[in-house]
């Protein structure tokens, strides 16, 4: 999900608007959302037109009766950043930090791409002999693309299992969104979505603003 910080022209308040949507439509407060046939919707082709400012079931609730109506608010600022959650890499070999063992399967990349990035550790597999803790940090160093290779700051040998949240540094342009328009995802393709911002690794979250936007 995605979380409004500030707009990059400095404001620190959304401009949102109320946007009509299909009454039986199930949108989550967060959920990145386009228009389809002048309607709200969470996943279509096309540009962005924000993020869901409120929760619309598409069920009637007495307490909420926006909840089946027929608009959404949605925070529609072109240039916002926001804050959510970075793709979770799983490594799958011992010891190795070669993106050959790694799940999801690791788009191409160039030589440069991930320097200045972060893995901060979530969970260790049932084998893993890793002896950094949980919410340990480590920065990417180096990345060689012919052994499809990472160099990371000292730390623990990486155990099979082992699963890292994945920070690309700032600047990062390679993620688009999953299907569920609820995440970000990396990709390999030149229509990337979105650019990383900015890190916020007490917490374990990116910083990112849509590039495809419908109103900008």
């Amino acid at each position: 999900m995605f979380k409004f910080l500030y707009d990059i022209s400095g404001f620190n308040r959304s401009l949102t608007a109320d946007m009509p949507i299909e009454k039986t439509a199930k949108i989550e407060k967060g959920q990145i959302v386009k228009i389809s046939l002048g309607k709200v919707v969470n996943a279509s082709p096309g540009s962005y037109l924000g993020v869901a400012n409120e929760t619309h079931t598409g069920k009637h609730d007495p307490f909420n009766p926006r909840s089946n109506g027929e608009f959404i608010n949605v925070i529609i600022s072109p240039r916002a950043i926001y804050s959510t959650k970075p793709p979770v890499l799983e490594f799958m070999m011992e010891g190795l930090s070669e993106t050959t063992a790694l799940s999801p399967t690791f788009p191409s990349y160039n030589n440069t791409d991930f320097i200045g990035g972060y893995l901060i550790l979530l969970s260790k597999g049932n084998t893993s002999t890793n002896k950094d803790n949980i919410g340990s940090v480590r920065e990417i160093t180096d990345f060689v693309k012919n052994t499809l290779t990472l160099t990371l700051t000292a730390g623990g040998k990486i155990g099979v299992g082992d699963k890292y949240a994945f920070l690309p540094p700032i600047g990062f342009k390679k993620l688009e969104m999953d299907t569920a328009c609820a995440n970000i995802r990396l990709t390999d393709t030149t229509t990337a979505e979105f650019t990383v911002t900015g890190h916020d690794l007490k917490n374990g979250e990116l910083h990112v603003m849509c590039r495809n936007n419908l109103l900008s």
